[in-house]
């Protein structure tokens, strides 16, 4: 028996199946909101779980799947605010940014948010039923939608958005990076106040949050010599969170992001991977907590590099574990923690042969003949108070896209979670192979999933 499903014996838990339901929405690409057309004809496939829950108390209230064929949905991850209510989807292609909204078991795509907004990241948050975009396609932009319509407004320069939250009083809270200066501008629309964001000495791996109370946060990884260390600065008093990581390049970290008005003693809570598991750390004044999520060591691939000197015929993939960076964080606004991952266990066969690399040399080259591959998200409640952890759910899925996997930029999630209110949008993209990818978009009523 696996480590990981020794550790889920001594959780509860609650199993759910899934089934494509007869019927599945199909989108318009010429729909009636925006101007513009989307990059292909998506389609939008949902996932029935009635027969697991026969009483109507499941708490996955929408689950769809949303294909979009050679849109290079694997480009840039995806986004999933929640209104509280339901869940939007926003998946920055390689081409253009497609926004949709997810309710009643079908999904509306919202138009093009801006022309040319393509080829970055994109953040996203939602509330009162206004949907906000942040991008660095042209300096640091945002694009809100209210009814049915799109405004775009500057908030300043910068290559790069690495966050955005509310802050207490409603207001957008952006972070954003040019190089190693980052910038913190605070505000809605076209009127912003900008500050220098501070980070930690020495670090790398930066993300930022913002408090309950509206306290400054940054955190990052310093590296020592040995390894990397997690630390933070709140209010620009530092600390450090964590374990050591020795390792050349660290595997890496999540902060939790948080529902509007979240009520909490706890300022900053991050999740750090290790090899043997997730760390869950957080700091309410000072004082330090940690739990572990278990069953959740590291997956390490062995078979997609191999060398000329030790080229084998046959290679097989078996290990199982977390993909890297496969998982996410958020809080609710009544202080709940709520962590996602995608578990995946390998059965792969590749097959490999030595060739000619046309300067005289051979070079090992191969590829998968057989993907039998498995895997599941779970949803898990990590307590701040000592008590036990609850998992909340396990869904079959397919395995997390593998061209996010070492994706080190903190603002590209191949897995997001977000909370408003007790609800929360879990978005996540997959791929079988060398199949075209998908994302699969739930919505969680966590009333339901004590």
């Amino acid at each position: 028996m696996s480590p990981h499903l020794l550790a889920l014996m001594s959780l509860p838990l609650m199993l759910i199946g899934c089934g494509d339901k007869e019927g599945s929405a199909a989108g318009d690409p010429t729909g009636d909101s925006g101007g513009a057309s989307a990059s292909c004809a998506w389609t939008a496939t949902e996932v029935d779980h009635s027969a697991d829950c026969p009483d109507g108390d499941c708490p996955i209230t929408e689950d769809l799947t949303l294909a979009c064929a050679d849109a290079g949905f694997d480009a840039h991850g995806v986004r999933v605010p929640s209104d509280g209510r339901a869940p939007y989807a926003v998946v920055p292609t390689a081409v253009e940014t497609l926004p949709w909204s997810v309710d009643g078991g079908s999904a509306t795509w919202l138009g093009d948010p801006a022309t040319g907004l393509s080829g970055s990241p994109v953040l996203a948050l939602a509330e009162d039923g206004v949907l906000n975009l942040v991008d660095a396609t042209d300096g640091i932009s945002l694009h809100a939608r209210a009814g049915d319509a799109w405004s775009t407004y500057a908030v300043g320069s910068g290559s790069e958005v690495l966050g955005l939250e509310y802050g207490a009083d409603g207001a957008l809270w952006v972070w954003s990076g040019d190089g190693t200066d980052f910038a913190l501008r605070v505000g809605a629309e076209d009127s912003w106040l900008a500050e220098t964001a501070a980070v930690p000495a020495d670090s790398d791996y930066e993300q930022f949050a913002v408090g309950p109370g509206d306290e400054r946060i940054s955190t990052a990884l310093v590296y020592n010599g040995n390894g990397w260390t997690p630390t933070h600065l709140i209010d620009s008093v530092e600390g450090v969170l964590g374990d050591q990581e020795v390792a050349d390049t660290p595997l890496p970290m999540r902060v939790a992001s948080q529902a509007t008005g979240l009520s909490s003693e706890e300022l900053l809570v991050f999740g750090k991977q290790y090899t043997n598991h997730i760390l869950v750390l957080w700091t309410p004044s000072g004082v330090v907590g940690r739990s572990e999520v278990l069953g959740t060591s590291v997956l390490v691939r062995k078979c997609e590099a191999q060398a000329v000197e030790n080229c084998p015929e046959v290679c097989f993939e078996d290990d199982d574990g977390v993909a890297p960076g496969a998982f996410s964080l958020t809080r609710t606004s009544d202080g709940s923690v709520w962590i996602a991952y995608a578990y995946v266990t390998y059965d792969e066969t590749w097959n490999f042969e030595l060739v000619d690399d046309g300067a005289g040399g051979e070079v090992c080259e191969g590829g998968r003949s057989e993907d039998l591959s498995t895997a599941e998200l779970y949803l898990v409640r990590v307590p701040t108070d000592g008590t036990v952890q609850r998992t909340a759910f396990s869904v079959e899925i397919e395995p997390p896209a593998s061209d996010l996997l070492a994706e080190s930029s903190s603002s590209v999630r191949s897995l997001d979670l977000r909370a408003q209110g007790d609800h929360l949008a879990l978005g996540l993209v997959t791929q079988r192979g060398d199949e075209d990818p998908v994302v699969r978009v739930l919505s969680v009523d966590t009333s339901l999933a004590e």
